[in-house]
């Protein structure tokens, strides 16, 4: 069998399941059958000359050989998918899927409120959003298996590029039966009299809380560390403590028992963007995405 022999389907399984590096993964994501994914990786292997995948008890990963063909493989679906939205561009339709990593702390409802309004407008678009760290959603970039990023603005990122969407605060989150003091608004030295409940170390806004509280003379006393912001604030319902966390992070009128609390000065600020890569154009789809935002974060309209 020859290399001609391959077609978008045999790539596409390929891909998926280079990607998810499981079969069983793979297949519900394509909603085939296990064993057709494999007779497809079988059949493409056959045709290439060569093992994809090595198979174990403890599961696949790449041949030196995959690892090869799946950038070969990544770029013709993009060209391909880059052809289809040029197409439907060309009879006025927006069409196409668009993948997105964001950093966890910049979204809870701003991000998918955004892809909904998108969608309402754009029906025939298709997303694929997942939350990951921010060195894993430069790696994703840069290897093009996302198309575009959203996070905190504040790092020097080489082959990336960043436009700024708008200027975040962060805010104190507090149980309110917290005995704060009834004003606009907390200090430093407020924040750390009061037992903390924060994201864990790793994440931006905690990168920043954490250069905030280096300045100061007192200990703070961190009752718990999450990796999720639905954790900490059911936490905080919970426990008289408070956080510090984007002001955007969640429409924080939905959950009782919380209250909101701006905090004093101008450290407290992060710069919230969208991160694409450098040298790689973006698909008609994902401009007309980026241009949405852009306009609905310059007329205040979230």
């Amino acid at each position: 069998m020859e290399a001609s022999d391959l077609e978008l389907r045999h790539i596409r399984y390929f891909v998926a399941t280079s990607e998810a590096m499981s079969f069983t993964r793979a297949a519900r994501q394509l909603n085939v059958s296990q064993p057709a994914l494999s007779h497809s990786i079988f059949q493409l292997e056959e045709r290439l000359g060569n093992k994809l995948f090595e198979r174990s008890v403890k599961g696949i990963r790449l041949t030196p050989a995959g690892r090869v063909f799946e950038k070969t493989a990544q770029r013709v679906l993009r060209e391909i998918s880059a052809g289809a939205q040029l197409l439907a561009e060309s009879s006025g339709r927006i069409a196409g899927e668009i993948r997105v990593g964001f950093v966890n702390s910049v979204n809870i409802f701003w991000l998918p409120m955004m892809i909904g309004r998108f969608l309402k407008k754009y029906p025939a678009v298709k997303f694929s959003v997942e939350s990951i760290d921010i060195s894993e959603l430069e790696s994703r970039l840069l290897d093009e298996k996302l198309d575009l990023g959203i996070g905190f603005l504040e790092r020097k990122r080489q082959s990336l590029k960043t436009l700024e969407l708008f200027v975040e605060n962060l805010v104190v989150i507090a149980n309110v039966k917290l005995p704060t003091k009834k004003s606009r608004s907390m200090s430093l030295d407020e924040i750390t009299s009061f037992p903390l409940v924060l994201l864990r170390t790793g994440f931006c806004t905690r990168e920043l809380i954490d250069t905030g509280l280096d300045g100061s003379d007192a200990q703070p006393n961190i009752l718990a560390e999450f990796d999720s912001i639905d954790a900490i604030v059911s936490c905080l319902q919970e426990v008289e403590a408070i956080s510090v966390l984007p002001e955007h992070a969640c429409r924080w009128e939905a959950y009782p028992g919380i209250k909101v609390i701006p905090l004093k000065g101008d450290r407290w600020k992060r710069s919230v963007g969208l991160i694409t890569p450098q040298l790689t154009a973006p698909l008609p789809t994902v401009s007309c995405f980026v241009d949405f935002l852009r306009n609905s974060t310059k007329e205040k309209n979230f």
